[in-house]
């Protein structure tokens, strides 16, 4: 009896302490956030700088990514929405993307792991970022 009482006692207390913070970097990541997560790196400069011959000149092209940006800043997983980019243009520009460095979301005072939408338009070599 005095052991299943420890047990008890032992048990109850383990439960009480691994409930203190909830971790919520490696959850699902959140949609509606209070601080939508921005990128600390100059997408427009990055991508101007290594910008592809044939988008220079080539009219414009549209771009849509949806990213999950974790609460490290770190883009946890990528994934080309839609656009008229081809395969190659679409993996050089995912690449730049995935390199990129971001500040996270924030919910309740706290980073978080958040799903974004990054719109990319290059017009004759001109870049423009929106971020969603």
């Amino acid at each position: 009896m005095k052991h299943l009482i420890l047990l008890c006692s032992v048990f109850g207390i383990v439960t009480v302490y691994s409930q203190d913070e909830q971790d919520v970097c490696n959850q699902l990541p959140y949609a509606k956030v209070d601080k939508v997560a921005s990128p600390s790196t100059d997408l427009v400069k990055t991508i101007s700088a290594e910008m592809l011959s044939e988008l220079k000149k080539d009219g414009a092209h549209q771009a849509v990514f949806k990213l999950y940006v974790d609460c490290h800043g770190k883009v946890a997983k990528s994934k080309y929405e839609s656009g008229d980019l081809n395969s190659s243009q679409q993996e050089w520009l995912m690449n730049i993307i995935d390199k990129s460095s971001w500040k996270p979301a924030v919910l309740a005072k706290k980073d978080v792991t958040s799903t974004v939408f990054v719109t990319v338009d290059i017009n004759n070599g001109k870049v423009s970022v929106a971020i969603q």
